[in-house]
């Protein structure tokens, strides 16, 4: 393989940046041939002098020539320079200066400047007039010396084609200097100075970079499902809380001695019930809540998330429909409170006036909330008693319970006014505290002598029979108000149950309710972090003066929906339920990453059409806007794996240094060019393009090859003929 020697110059601030870029590059693609390119810094005589003794060691060439290359004795030059820089006219004197000097002695230098024109750069006052300046100092001559050639360069080509800004030109001069070390292309100066057109256009098999294929996965991967979407099944509302625990009720109290009357508590013992029967309910409810909750919480948006993110959305309209179901229910599990309260209806009175945004009789408004939150908040405390008491059964028992504890008191004082012993007030007050010990303990025995004797001996003939009967009378209504209290508190217990099953009835409803609307919540939070996933990936715009084409679609497709399944199963989508959006997009950058590396690519040669060569004519024009002579040479030239069909012009196939078959390079050329002929970069306004389109069609069955470069719009003679 022959390689040309080439020295890279740069003047000015950008064109240093671009070679400085641009020299990785050339290192990856060019290989072994790269030994043959240098960098000069500096002006002819220092830079340029440099970079060719670097060039030219000898140990440097001989290990190309042992390895089986061949050097060509020329050195070409590629001076990167725009056109109104102001070190351009020293460099230039600099190198005229050395005419004559060691730099060009006994070598062949060829030097071709991509003239960057002011149209590439915003410029400032007084730059356009130094760019004519030197434009002029570069004019063709013909006795110049060492042989050179100007190629002005401009975002604006010869077929009217514009690019976005200057670093769109960096494809060009990349693979113009890679086709001048590989190739020999007919584009040298020979003799002096002169001028001429060039224009690029890469065609290559685009492999998709993996922020492309993170974008399309990211949007297949919300929609993908692993089955068919089936409408998830949810867990039943609760009614009963469950897990009750069961409490003995107190025993009814029975008469057991007329002697001594009962005591007050064994009537009613019904109070320390009903707070244990609370307890258990309040535990047992909030056990099945959490339960509920967690059921209709995460875990369910987590199970759907397992088939994909339709299943989530299919989730949510479930919900939305369950929704409807459980506010209804609840609304009849709240209406008992209500009607307690007796504010039944005052609630869907408020809903009217929310739904309406009405704030008129603000009066009525301010007392229907006020009594609706009395109802809230004892069912929030589970305040049971306000209920009760509001519950006429529940105070028609209390009434029998207050009614036979006012009759016991009267009983229990006529007891201690006619039967009861004197309080030893014959005891003399001297007896001191050995008295009072006595007295106690005659009391105990006495108490405990008449109640064996009441239970095991007749009364004795001793005792008053009036007094005894007395006795048995005031005993027998004291234990049937003691037993009446009882029963009366066994009703209100009763009405309490009553009401704590409603209330955990209500209690479960809401909760489940409240559950069904934080899972929409969830579900509508995931759904949105997803649209963000989609909406954050980064797409990377085509390169200028490139023709790429991808991948074919169903491949792709293929391989997205692929990788789109293994996230789903690897449960990267539960990250979307943990609002862990960076480490999802982390993961499908990552699966991304080995769909771009293990997608199969069609070599060139399978995918390029004549329609796609026409459109590679066009940005393969000469990049400027060059009048048209008629004594003009065009020509084409392709390097790469891509054979132009017959009928487009192409003069030029030249060999290449191309190992992969996803790529050729299309140069188009001009020549000669005058400064003259550059034509003022203003939009055109007669609908005539400098360049008109390649024919889409041949004629006779043959393509017939063009030199369209020559053909040149003629207003004038178009009117002659039309005429």
């Amino acid at each position: 393989m022959l390689l040309h020697p080439v020295v890279v110059t740069a003047t000015g601030n950008w064109p240093q940046d671009l070679v400085a870029r641009l020299l990785p590059r050339w290192s990856q693609r060019l290989r072994v041939a790269s030994r043959v390119l240098e960098f000069a810094k500096g002006p002819p005589s220092v830079g340029w002098a440099h970079a060719i003794g670097t060039l030219l060691q000898e140990q440097r060439i001989g290990e190309l020539v042992r390895e089986g290359f061949q050097v060509a004795p020329t050195i070409d030059v590629v001076w990167l320079a725009p056109s109104h820089a102001p070190e351009l006219k020293a460099e230039l004197e600099d190198l005229e200066s050395q005419r004559d000097g060691p730099l060009f002695s006994g070598r062949e230098v060829r030097i071709h400047v991509l003239l960057l024109l002011p149209s590439v750069f915003p410029i400032g006052q007084g730059e356009p007039a130094r760019a004519q300046a030197n434009i002029e100092r570069l004019r063709p001559d013909r006795a110049a010396y060492p042989p050179l050639r100007v190629w002005p360069i401009s975002l604006r080509n010869r077929a009217d084609l514009h690019l976005r800004d200057a670093n769109e030109l960096a494809p060009l001069v990349q693979h113009f200097v890679e086709a001048l070390i590989c190739t020999d292309l007919p584009v040298h100066p020979t003799l002096g100075r002169d001028w001429a057109g060039v224009g690029l256009c890469r065609m290559a098999v685009a492999r998709p970079a993996r922020e492309s294929i993170a974008a399309r996965l990211a949007s297949v991967l919300i929609k993908k499902s692993l089955a068919p979407v089936v409408v998830p099944s949810l867990p039943a509302c609760p009614v009963h809380p469950a897990s009750i625990q069961a409490v003995d009720p107190p025993p009814r109290p029975e008469r057991r001695s007329c002697h001594e009357l009962p005591e007050w508590k064994v009537a009613n013992p019904w109070q320390e019930f009903r707070e244990s029967v609370r307890e258990q309910y309040r535990r047992s409810v909030a056990q099945t809540v959490s339960h509920t909750e967690r059921l209709l919480g995460n875990e369910a948006v987590e199970h759907a998330l397992q088939s994909g993110v339709p299943a989530v959305r299919a989730l949510r309209k479930r919900l939305e429909q369950e929704l409807q179901t459980a506010q209804a229910q609840l609304n009849e599990a709240t209406a008992p409170f209500d009607e307690a309260f007796q504010v039944q209806g005052l609630r869907a009175y408020l809903e009217s006036l929310r739904e309406a945004a009405n704030r008129e009789d603000s009066t009525l408004l301010g007392w229907s909330r006020e009594q609706i939150e009395n109802v809230d908040r004892a069912l929030e405390s589970c305040d049971i008693e306000a209920f009760l008491q509001r519950d006429p059964e529940a105070q028609e028992a209390e009434e029998k319970i207050q009614e036979a504890q006012s009759h016991f008191r009267r009983i229990d004082q006529e007891w201690k006014r006619t039967l009861a012993p004197p309080e030893d007030a014959q005891q003399p007050a001297a007896a001191g505290q050995r008295g009072t010990l006595r007295r106690w303990f005659d009391r105990g025995a006495k108490w405990v002598w008449e109640t064996l004797r009441d239970l095991f001996l007749p009364p004795t003939v001793a005792e008053n029979d009036e007094d005894a009967e007395r006795r048995k009378q005031l005993c027998e209504r004291a234990w049937k108000q003691v037993q009446s209290a009882y029963d009366a508190g066994s009703k209100v217990t009763d009405r309490s149950t009553y009401w704590l099953e409603r209330w955990a009835e209500f209690r479960l409803r809401r909760a489940y309710r409240d559950a069904l609307v934080r899972a929409i919540e969830r579900c509508e939070t995931t759904e949105r972090l997803a649209k963000q996933l989609r909406e954050a990936a980064v797409r990377r715009q085509s390169p200028g003066l490139t023709l790429q084409f991808h991948v074919s679609e169903p491949t792709l497709q293929r391989a997205l929906h692929e990788g789109a399944e293994n996230l789903i199963r690897d449960g990267a989508l539960r990250a979307l339920n943990k609002d862990q959006l960076p480490s999802l997009k982390r993961r499908i950058a990552q699966e991304a990453g080995r769909l771009a590396a293990q997608v199969k690519t069609a070599p060139l040669s399978e995918l390029v059409d004549p329609d796609s060569w026409r459109a590679a004519l066009e940005i393969a024009a000469p990049r400027a806007m060059i009048a048209h002579r008629p004594d003009q040479l065009a020509f084409t030239c392709v390097i790469g794996h891509a054979s132009p069909p017959p009928g487009l012009g192409v003069q030029y196939q030249l060999p290449h240094w191309l190992t992969e078959d996803t790529e050729a390079l299309v140069f188009r050329f001009v020549c000669p060019v005058l400064p003259e002929d550059l034509l003022p970069e203003e939009p055109r306004i007669d609908g005539i393009r400098v360049e008109p389109l390649m024919p889409r069609t041949a004629v006779g069955g043959e393509a017939s090859i063009l030199q369209r470069d020559s053909l040149r719009p003629n207003p004038l003679l178009e009117q002659a003929f039309d005429e």
